[in-house]
């Protein structure tokens, strides 16, 4: 999932976050969660100070943010059916995630903290978020479009651009 400045490689294994140091190779389990439900990511901030994750439990989902220990918990959105993609940026207290309106996947901004969420996308097909700019002014998602299958949004007012048109483009992350 990151791989942070203190040269640790953090990675998500059975629903937990583990950690391999890269001068020696060693990994060892970050968090002892045992969460109800699956987790379907988890990840850490470069500090590695917090971590968040997404849960799921039969239809119901959740966002949490929390300190290593899941001591200091922070509810960061919830919510029924089926999310998927997601991009947080924990220095800009903000989480990307996708949510079902209706029958579609539309994106969401969460801001951490506040209890509420503010969709960002209306599109008549599936978005799913890629990444987002580090200043958390952008994200990049994939869409089912026709015109593009990578697209720009900009936050404050929804404006998107077309990203990557080609339907050969793959996205691997560096």
């Amino acid at each position: 999932r990151s791989w942070t400045p203190s040269g640790k490689i953090y990675y998500q294994l059975s629903g937990e976050l583990h950690a391999m140091e890269t001068s020696s190779g060693a990994s060892q389990k970050v968090t002892s969660l045992n969460l109800p439900g699956r987790v379907l990511w988890i990840n850490i901030s470069a500090d590695e100070k917090t971590i968040a994750y997404v849960t799921q439990s039969d239809a119901a989902w959740k966002i949490v943010t929390s300190d290593l220990a899941n001591q200091k918990i922070t509810e960061v959105a919830t919510g029924n059916g089926r999310i998927e993609g997601w991009a947080w940026l924990p220095e800009k207290k903000r989480f990307f995630y996708g949510d079902t309106v209706g029958d579609i996947q539309q994106i969401f901004l969460a801001e951490i903290g506040s209890g509420r969420s503010i969709q960002i996308t209306a599109s008549d097909t599936d978005n799913s978020v890629v990444d987002a700019a580090p200043d958390g002014k952008s994200i990049i998602y994939s869409s089912a479009k026709e015109e593009s299958n990578l697209w720009l949004v900009r936050v404050k007012d929804g404006i998107e651009s077309p990203f990557a048109r080609d339907l050969n483009a793959n996205l691997w992350p560096a």
